[in-house]
């Protein structure tokens, strides 16, 4: 366990600091003053912006990197036959997990907020951390996506506050306390760590266990696992709800292309209309919960309400890349069914054509989800499946992407469903293939992140001759390339 007199060791060393989870910690233990070194497979603006902040970065795992540390640091995604790892056992160099790191900062702030969910932790994070900056409390902040109006997604702040994303991917959570929590929601998914919901609502509530006794837990009544999880810990709760009774309820939802108006009430009491200005119903279920604990943490109305109408989103989530001649193209980080579906049913609200270019995550959840995958794809007009993004698995389940396009295909027949093995095809497919004013999501956890950015200089570059000659066939060399 990290402890204080650990932690005034300098020459702190991240094994996987390129990490989002990781870099967050970083982050902060550098604005501490500690010396923070780390390593990663290859460069990335992460890495880039962690140098100029002052980190000692290394691309490449190499035993020399570890030249000067005193602790390391490691996530759940590095193996014990990483070299570094190796060698920090070989010379007794302590080893911790992120997650240790991240109790040791839980336990420091006096006033901790952890938020944890299957979905929506990463957005609500970024909504409460807003609303108490707004409200003057300073807060310290670790959150697993980049805030836009931090530049960031960590902050040191001058408080006794601290906000933080705690991931539920794996175990580790039952390790980790806090003062305040909110669950979002639980749902099946990392099954590569849990055997099914019960193991996971189990791991969730053993976090929540250990938080002292009188301490807040705001629970979402709109999700079955978090109703699930209000009877087994036999704890008072906070309750928010858009659909139930609660102690917080939004109503009179206005679902607006460019965000959502709704109303809230705490205990039958007119809180007042807010705004949010990013789309999607699970944004305004994401923005309650935030409402929910400011309130519970005194701060006022006004204050709640102008942080949430000024919001401006995390990346990777309904991030709009660019515009081009009617054209849109929207990054999201949505790998889980579910998400899927909540992204695509908010662009669905604009009226205009849209296609999904999905990037299937895992072998392990690609095969645990895979009827809901099926239906996942609803509200759009064309599906274009990837390749599997491995994330370092094994195909141990003898699954296919291809096999998952054909099935959407048999099951959503009035969707134009397609196969497009790698990235780099789908880009001239989208261009020769465009249709007017259309919504192009770009979907996944893994390297899909990088299609938009070029599918929109490839735009860019391509509309004046696609005009003047619509045969672009020289552009389209597929390796492979399915439609169903």
């Amino acid at each position: 366990m990290i402890n204080n007199n650990m932690l005034n060791i300098d020459n702190i060393h991240f094994i996987g600091i390129g990490g989002i989870g990781m870099s967050s910690l970083a982050r902060i233990l550098l604005e501490m003053g500690k010396k923070v070194s780390g390593s990663d497979a290859k460069d990335s603006p992460i890495l880039r912006r962690l140098r100029e902040e002052g980190a000692n970065t290394y691309i490449g795992h190499k035993p020399e990197n570890l030249e000067k540390a005193k602790i390391i640091v490691v996530s759940t995604a590095i193996k014990e036959n990483n070299i570094e790892f190796m060698t920090a056992k070989e010379l007794g160099l302590p080893i911790f997990h992120r997650s240790d790191i991240l109790n040791f900062l839980l336990q420091r702030f006096k006033h901790s907020i952890a938020i944890t969910g299957t979905h929506g932790k990463t957005s609500t994070t970024a909504m409460l951390s807003l609303i108490l900056k707004e409200g003057k409390l300073n807060p310290t902040i670790s959150i697993g996506g980049e805030v836009f109006q931090l530049d960031s997604n960590a902050e040191l702040g001058k408080s006794d506050y601290l906000v933080a994303e705690v991931d539920e991917s794996d175990k580790s959570l039952e390790h980790l306390s806090a003062n305040i929590a909110i669950v979002t929601n639980i749902e099946e998914d990392h099954l590569d760590h849990y055997k099914n919901l019960d193991e996971i609502l189990i791991s969730v509530e053993t976090f929540l266990l250990n938080m002292p006794i009188e301490s807040p837990i705001i629970l979402c009544l709109d999700d079955h696992g978090t109703r699930r999880l209000a009877d087994m810990i036999q704890r008072k709760v906070i309750t928010y709800s858009l659909l139930h009774p609660a102690d917080f309820k939004g109503g009179d939802v206005k679902l607006l292309s460019n965000g959502s108006k709704f109303k809230v009430w705490h205990k039958n009491k007119f809180l007042g209309e807010f705004v949010l200005p990013i789309p999607g119903l699970h944004n305004v279920s994401n923005a309650l919960a935030s409402i929910a604990c400011a309130v519970n943490l005194n701060i006022p109305v006004d204050n709640i309400f102008d942080a949430l109408a000024n919001y401006k989103g995390v990346k990777r989530r309904f991030q709009i890349i660019g515009d081009w001649h009617g054209i849109t193209i929207i990054d999201d980080y949505a790998h889980h069914p579910s998400e899927i579906r909540a992204t695509l049913m908010a662009g669905s609200i604009q009226k205009r054509p849209i296609t999904a270019v999905f990037q299937p995550h895992r072998y392990s959840r690609t095969h645990a989800l895979w009827k809901e995958f099926i239906q996942a794809f609803k509200s759009v007009d064309r599906v274009i499946i990837t390749d599997i993004y491995t994330a370092g698995e094994e195909n141990t389940y003898n699954i296919k992407a291809i096999d998952l396009a054909e099935e959407i295909a048999e099951n959503n027949p009035d969707k134009e469903v397609y196969y497009i093995p790698t990235l780099k095809e789908v880009i001239p497919f989208l261009i020769e293939n465009q249709k007017p004013k259309e919504l192009i999501f770009t979907l996944g956890a893994g390297d899909i992140t990088t299609l938009g950015p070029q599918l929109l200089n490839e735009f860019k570059q391509t509309f004046n001759e696609y005009h003047q000659d619509r045969n672009l066939s020289c552009m389209c060399t597929y390796t492979e390339r399915h439609v169903f």
